[in-house]
């Protein structure tokens, strides 16, 4: 299976993900795509719409789900994709790097800045199910892509643990309450 992790809303951009899911399974494409996020109701209109592309059975919801739960999961899937139309930032798709796994994302903000198109993950278009579907078809039919994309994704990853992110951060609390500092003092002595 692939997956996506992330809320079920608009920004994300899950309706362009079925839409180029159901490209890819009209090339060939014989996976299942699992989808899991926070949704409103079990009669959410993603499943009315993957019903109408004929996918009920090629698609599964599993709701919203814990972060061990998806780590587990993206540890299982044969790659990740993040659909979004806009992304600050995209933690779903470096947890899946970290996991050792080719991740398809969009040029929407915050994957770009730690996903090399090509090398450490494949980089569309948002909005574009072709595009997608391209991407989506060339992970599950080329194992070799897949393998390196893989291998660099991981390395790609691996400076943005909390540790070492934390580790950036402190230097600038610090520095602020250097800042803060004197003038507490004036405070003080008033």
């Amino acid at each position: 299976f692939i997956l996506c992790v992330g809320r079920l809303t608009h920004y994300k951009g899950v309706d362009v993900l079925l839409w180029a899911f159901r490209k890819a399974i009209d090339r060939g494409t014989d996976i299942t795509l699992v989808l899991c996020g926070q949704q409103s109701s079990r009669h959410h209109p993603l499943r009315g719409f993957v019903r109408k592309l004929g996918m009920s059975r090629r698609v599964r919801f599993f709701g919203r789900i814990g972060r061990s739960a998806a780590i587990r999961l993206m540890r299982r899937s044969l790659f990740c994709v993040l659909p979004s139309r806009t992304e600050a930032f995209g933690i779903s798709a470096l947890e899946a790097m970290a996991c050792g796994k080719a991740v398809v994302a969009t040029k929407s903000g915050g994957p770009q800045d730690f996903i090399e198109d090509d090398v450490s993950g494949l980089l569309v278009p948002p909005g574009d199910p072709e595009t997608m579907a391209d991407a989506i078809w060339r992970l599950w039919k080329d194992a070799s892509l897949r393998v390196r994309i893989e291998r660099n994704a991981k390395k790609a990853a691996a400076p943005y643990t909390w540790g070492k992110i934390a580790g950036r951060y402190l230097p600038l609390v610090e520095s602020a309450c250097e800042i803060r500092s004197p003038s507490s003092r004036v405070m003080a002595v008033a």
